[in-house]
């Protein structure tokens, strides 16, 4: 089956992306001698993707968040100006004293007996609903 159209797809790492190689290599370490030494080859194009080798023996890892090296940067855009300062002058403020617990009660215990004398009244219009109703 043959593709219909322009599907836009091109070779991974086509030519003439970049000007400079793909791999940048460089010895482990210049302590040891040439032959004891391994050969660390990065890639330029895939930031975190190695290979080492030495001798007959080689490995390959990739370490990152798997996005190509775009060139530049990344820049966030930059934020709205902050907020001015509270200006005190124009809405002052009032401090208050915080209620005692004791008082904090009391106020829970009359909210409290608002809410049941409300049900009562409620519940006291509904029965003389009924009793209209007979």
């Amino acid at each position: 089956m043959r593709p219909i159209g322009n599907i836009g797809l091109s070779r991974i790492g086509s030519p003439g992306e970049f000007l400079a190689p793909a791999w940048r290599v460089r010895p482990s370490t210049v302590l040891l001698p040439a032959n004891c030494a391994v050969a660390v080859l990065s890639n330029v194009r895939w930031p975190g993707a190695y290979a080492m080798a030495r001798k007959e023996t080689f490995v390959n890892i990739y370490i990152g968040w798997g996005t190509k090296v775009l060139g530049a940067s990344f820049m966030p855009i930059r934020s709205a100006n902050p907020a001015k300062e509270f200006d005190e002058e124009a809405t002052p403020l009032q401090e208050a004293v915080d209620p005692t617990p004791l008082q904090e009660e009391e106020l829970r215990l009359m909210k409290e007996a608002k809410r049941l004398a409300a049900e009562a009244k409620a519940e006291e219009g509904e029965e003389e609903e009924e009793g209209d109703e007979d």
